[in-house]
């Protein structure tokens, strides 16, 4: 285990010298960006998405809101696009989020298009960052996310983002804050697939990957956005999560090539706790005990979610030598902690993949 996380602080420590610029934005005219806005019971959040559009830099925008629910999400939109003309309301019908996305599709008219979710806050520079991103060559952009509340829990959101674009250098679309061409629309189908419940963002990116189209990170186009801050927070997002992204997985393996081959790596947390629950039911029906056997294969058991769990650990590592802060260390813990919920929460969604929602949704704040 000593060896793993030398290796991970060593992977960090590596990726200091990865250099990550948008570059600036041309002189000239700008196109057009057209910011889709699906709102879903989002009273409590839409205002101050809204206002954080409103202080673009960006000079070239039209907003469309595509808004509706049970609370006064539509009328709060048609009240903020009567104070600026630049946002259009426009009524959700509840199909789920990529159908309220194809509603907006319909009407916009800018050549580049924003996927923004209606808890995300962006800061006043991100559409500039994302629009120079694009303007270099690249059909999609996605920038960096802060969580928020930050708490013990948000934080391993905080390591995966490091580790996944800092360290290792992904590109993966995420976090509801998108910008992406209107011909990359138009390659993978023209629409966004209304069939898909949940996890749309994940679903878009593998579109996307295997459509051949170009994905950059730019990590200074920033937003925050709210994540499980708690632990029963983290448990209900995770399962409604983890019934999308299997449904997901299992939608796409439609023999296009290469398809079989990523399978094993995106179906991996639902392979190793389907053998972890069916090791635990076998040494259960071998009770009594008294042969050994049980108490070997759970032994076997045991030593192989250790050794999982330890080289999860190893992200701590990795974002320590990265960052240059040593005080991550204090949160060794973590990582092991959410890698073994996240196990039970992929067993509860194998066991229950019709559960799936379309109105997929994160943490909310009350007010």
């Amino acid at each position: 285990m000593a060896l793993l996380w030398t290796l991970a602080a060593l992977r960090g420590r590596r990726a200091r010298a990865r250099v990550f610029s948008s570059g600036s934005l041309p002189g000239g005219a700008l196109p057009l960006v057209s910011i889709l806005v699906p709102a879903w019971n989002e009273e409590a959040v839409l205002a101050n998405c809204l206002r954080a559009v409103g202080r673009l830099e960006y000079p070239s925008w039209e907003c469309l809101v595509v808004a509706g629910g049970t609370d006064r999400t539509f009328a709060l939109a048609q009240d903020l696009a009567a104070a600026d003309g630049r946002v259009i309301a426009i009524r959700q019908a509840p199909n789920g989020k990529n159908a309220a996305l194809n509603q907006g599709l319909a009407v916009a008219r800018g050549e580049l298009v924003a996927l923004l979710d209606a808890d995300c806050v962006v800061e006043p520079s991100w559409l500039n960052e994302l629009v120079a991103g694009l303007l270099r060559g690249a059909d999609a952009c996605v920038g960096d996310y802060r969580p928020e509340p930050l708490t013990p829990i948000s934080r391993q959101f905080v390591i995966d983002k490091i580790v996944a674009y800092y360290v290792r250098g992904a590109t993966t679309l995420h976090g509801g804050a998108v910008l992406l061409r209107r011909s990359a629309v138009e390659r993978i189908g023209g629409r966004f697939p209304e069939e898909v419940p949940a996890g749309t963002d994940w679903d878009l990116d593998q579109r996307l990957a295997r459509a051949g189209l170009r994905k950059v990170f730019v990590p200074a186009a920033r937003h925050a956005t709210p994540y499980p801050s708690t632990v029963s927070q983290f448990i209900r997002n995770e399962i409604r999560w983890r019934r999308a992204h299997l449904l997901a997985v299992l939608r796409l393996l439609d023999g296009t090539p290469g398809a079989l081959l990523r399978a094993p790596r995106q179906l991996a947390p639902y392979l190793i706790a389907a053998a972890t629950a069916t090791g635990l039911l076998v040494a259960l029906g071998l009770f009594p005990w008294s042969s050994g056997s049980a108490w070997r294969l759970l032994a076997a058991i045991g030593l192989c979610l250790l050794w999982l769990m330890g080289r999860r650990a190893g992200q701590v590592f990795e974002v320590s030598a990265q960052s240059r802060d040593w005080q991550w260390l204090r949160f060794l813990w973590l990582p092991p902690v959410t890698m073994a919920l996240a196990l039970v929460c992929s067993a509860v969604a194998i066991a229950s993949p019709g559960r799936a929602s379309f109105h997929f949704r994160g943490p909310r704040p009350t007010r």
